[in-house]
C-alpha cells in the first residue's frame, strides 16, 4: 500500500493511514499538492481553449486573460498570425501528425496549415522566477529565440490542433480563398488603371512635350532640359495623387479578424473621394466585393471571414 502523498509504502492499511494524516500536515508535501494542483488546474484550462477555439485572435485573448486572473500580465506585441497553408513540419507537427525533417520522408506531407510568426511580449508577476517559456501551452510550438520576462521567441499555431477551426476550414476553405482572390484580383485592376492614367496625366501636358522637343533640339541643355521635365513630373503626380489619392489594403489572411475587416471598410470609403470616373468605378467595384466579405462575416463570426 502507497501513500497518495508522498508515495512510500506501508505493509497494512492501519499504519498507512497514521502515515498519511502525518504526511498531509507536512509544509513540503502541502506545497507539492498545491503545485501538482495548479499543473493540472492549467493544463485542464488548456485544454478547454484548444478545444473551444473558433480563430486564433480570441484564443490568445483568452490565454491572456487566464493568467491575469493569476496576476501574470503577459503582453503580446506580436503572435504567429501570418496563414499559410503549408507550415512546414520540420521541427514541429500538430498532435496526432509526423514531423518530416526537411521533407527526406516522400511518403509524409511536408507541412500542415496554420500561422507563422513571432511570440514577442512581456510578462509581468510577483514571483520575477516567472519565464515566459513555462506557459506556453503544446499545442503553441515554438522554435528559437529568447524567454525570460522580455521574450521573442519563433513560433508556429497549427491549425488541425484545433477541432472548431479545423471543420471550419474543411467546410469553408474554398469559398473564403475565392473571395479573397477576386477581392486582391481587383486591386491589382486598381493598381493598373491608376497608373496608365497617371501616365497619360502626365504625358499630354503641354509643356512636358515642349520640353522634350527642346531635348532633341539642344544638346547642350539636355541636363538642364531633364530635371525641369522631372521637377514638372512630381508636381504633376503630386496632383493626381491629391485628386485620386486611395490606400485600400489586401486581404492577406483567410482568418481575418473583425478589426482588419472594417478598418479595410474604411479606407474604402476614404478612397471612394476620387476624381478620375475609372478609378473610381473599381474603387467602388471593391467596395462591393467587401460588403459581400463584410456580410458573409456576419453570418460566419466564428471563421473571421
Amino acid at each position: 500500500m502507497f501513500c497518495k502523498f508522498c508515495g512510500e509504502e506501508r505493509k497494512d492499511e492501519l499504519t498507512l493511514n497514521s502515515h498519511m494524516s502525518s504526511c498531509e500536515e507536512n509544509p513540503e508535501v502541502k506545497e507539492r499538492i498545491q503545485v501538482n494542483g495548479e499543473r493540472i488546474a492549467m493544463k485542464n484550462a488548456f485544454e478547454k481553449m484548444r478545444r473551444e477555439a473558433t480563430n486564433i485572435h480570441d484564443l490568445l485573448d483568452s490565454y491572456v486573460k487566464y493568467f491575469a486572473k493569476q496576476d501574470i500580465i503577459i503582453t503580446f506585441e506580436s503572435y504567429p498570425d501570418r496563414w499559410d497553408d503549408c507550415v512546414s513540419n520540420s521541427h514541429n507537427a500538430p498532435n496526432g501528425y509526423s514531423e518530416n525533417w526537411c521533407g527526406r520522408d516522400k511518403d509524409t506531407p511536408i507541412g500542415y496549415p496554420g500561422w507563422r510568426g513571432t511570440w514577442k511580449g512581456t510578462i509581468k508577476s510577483k514571483n520575477r522566477e516567472d519565464d515566459m517559456s513555462n506557459l506556453f501551452p503544446g499545442y503553441f510550438k515554438t522554435g528559437t529565440g529568447s524567454g525570460g520576462q522580455n521574450f521573442r521567441i519563433e513560433g508556429v499555431i497549427f491549425l488541425y490542433d484545433f477541432p472548431q477551426m479545423h471543420e471550419e476550414w474543411k467546410t469553408n476553405k474554398g469559398e473564403v480563398k475565392q473571395m479573397a482572390n477576386t477581392f486582391n484580383s481587383e486591386i491589382q485592376h486598381l493598381n493598373a488603371e491608376f497608373n496608365k492614367k497617371l501616365n497619360i496625366h502626365i504625358n499630354k501636358n503641354n509643356t512636358i512635350l515642349d520640353i522634350e522637343n527642346t531635348i532633341s533640339d539642344i544638346n547642350t541643355l539636355i541636363n538642364k532640359i531633364r530635371e525641369s521635365r522631372d521637377v514638372i513630373k512630381s508636381q504633376l503626380s503630386k496632383e493626381f495623387h491629391e485628386k485620386n489619392i486611395f490606400n485600400i489594403p489586401n486581404i492577406d489572411s483567410a482568418f481575418i479578424n473583425y478589426e482588419k475587416l472594417s478598418k479595410i471598410g474604411v479606407s474604402i470609403q476614404n478612397s471612394l473621394s476620387v476624381e478620375d470616373e475609372d478609378i473610381q468605378f473599381h474603387v467602388k467595384k471593391i467596395n462591393v466585393l467587401h460588403n459581400m466579405i463584410y456580410e458573409y462575416y456576419n453570418r460566419h463570426p466564428e471563421i473571421f471571414l
